[in-house]
């Protein structure tokens, strides 16, 4: 295992945003939203904390040859 892998433990809290931070826009379905609320009021995160913990994991499974993500 990596030491950039699962950055964030289920448990931890994801970065706060600093200087080193970027901003970007997703655009989901209102399901999707929703269940991202969910999830990051279970964690007390941010809806922008939730949203980087999964594009995290997205982006490192993808490195690691993950076959579920578009090629």
């Amino acid at each position: 295992m990596d030491n950039r892998e699962y950055r964030y433990s289920y448990t931890s809290m994801p970065h706060s945003p600093s200087k080193n931070s970027d901003r970007i826009t997703a655009i989901v379905d209102k399901e999707t939203k929703a269940r991202l609320k969910i999830f990051a009021k279970a964690k007390r995160w941010t809806l922008s904390q939730a949203a980087a913990y999964f594009i995290e994991i997205g982006l490192d499974e993808e490195e690691r040859g993950g076959d579920y993500l578009v090629k």
